[in-house]
């Protein structure tokens, strides 16, 4: 197990500070462009964030996060990858894996912080009301960036949630092992992609939750296959 923990924690290590930085950034970035509307209080929260581009800002900082956890661990990252892995206990496909868990906490890590923006948001546009405002509950299914951060009771979005974030977190981990092999594998842009593009879709579009969910579960089981294989072959070849 303490093998396992120094494993997982040296991704954890390199990328921490640069993620840190990003995701803070991008909440920066998100509360001075409300700040700097000069009607912000008098907005609903749907046009509170089309008006400061939080939509925008929390996608190019998402991506920006997926990009630093893919570079992470190729050839070119400046990390010596290939000599570290040669020394550790381990094979290199269960290392994918864990590092894959390493990457889906950064990966919450920007969720939480996105959700703690919206939270800002919200008293933003509540603080000056002389009535008292809609429960922050029915404020979730009325937005569908804050519906999409938090879907309470909507348990299909919890689980495309939650398959989306595992599958780009393999995707990532999968991609430098590829890449220090001399080929590419960009299935995690195409899935950051879809994911980006469906993140907003209203709370009663299930049928769109449910085949997203579908390709989702495939590209995990897919990828996972395929490094259990990798792994057969090396064993065979040893």
């Amino acid at each position: 197990m303490k093998k396992l923990g120094g494993i997982l924690a040296l991704p954890v290590r390199a990328l921490f500070f640069k993620v840190l930085t990003v995701t803070a950034a991008t909440a920066a970035a998100q509360v001075a462009a409300v700040l700097l509307l000069p009607n912000a209080a008098q907005l609903d929260l749907a046009y509170l964030q089309l008006e400061s581009y939080t939509h925008l800002l929390a996608a190019v900082g998402f991506a920006a996060v997926t990009a630093l956890l893919a570079l992470h661990g190729c050839q070119f990252s400046g990390v010596k990858t290939d000599y570290t892995l040669r020394r550790l206990p381990v094979a290199e496909e269960r290392v994918v894996c864990l590092w894959a868990l390493a990457y889906l906490g950064f990966l919450v890590l920007f969720w939480a912080v996105e959700l703690g923006v919206v939270l800002f948001q919200w008293h933003v546009v509540t603080r000056q009301l002389t009535y008292r405002p809609a429960p922050l509950a029915a404020e979730s299914y009325l937005n569908g960036f804050f519906h999409g951060l938090l879907p309470l009771e909507d348990w299909p979005r919890h689980i495309r949630n939650l398959l989306w974030l595992s599958a780009l977190s393999l995707g990532l981990a999968v991609f430098s092992r590829w890449q220090r092999r001399g080929q590419v594998s960009l299935v995690w842009v195409l899935t950051l992609l879809l994911g980006l593009c469906t993140f907003c879709s209203s709370p009663g579009s299930a049928i769109i939750d449910l085949f997203f969910s579908i390709y989702l579960l495939g590209q995990i089981l897919f990828q996972l296959d395929g490094l259990r294989e990798s792994e057969a072959d090396a064993h065979e070849e040893a």
